[in-house]
């Protein structure tokens, strides 16, 4: 049975964004439910999150709309296959800086 293994980091920028999963666990192809959390700020204006393994690359953008964006968002990638991934939740702000980012690595194994 897979399970999904993660572990949260935050890093840079001003706005505090995290990262959590929604069964921590799952069976490959996996569904991977979860929520990006960001802190509204006038200036955030882009929610990028992607992962990478081996062969497999994802990428969702998800546009914000400063202080009016949602503090949560839903994210619901199926079929993710076995492999060790890092994702990464990044906002950027309308000058294309970084505003926040967390990483959460995590194993989907078979």
């Amino acid at each position: 049975m897979p399970w999904v293994l993660a572990l949260w980091l935050a890093l840079g920028g001003d706005a505090r964004v995290t990262i959590a999963f929604v069964p921590p666990l799952s069976r490959a192809p996996a569904r991977l439910y979860f929520c990006v959390r960001v802190e509204p700020k006038p200036d955030n204006r882009l929610l990028r999150v992607q992962t990478t393994s081996g062969d497999y690359d994802r990428v969702t953008d998800v546009g914000l709309a400063g202080e009016a964006a949602p503090r949560s968002i839903w994210i619901d990638w199926r079929a993710v296959p076995a492999g060790e991934y890092l994702l990464t939740a990044t906002v950027f702000t309308s000058a294309h800086r970084v505003a926040g980012r967390a990483l959460q690595p995590f194993v989907v194994t078979e």
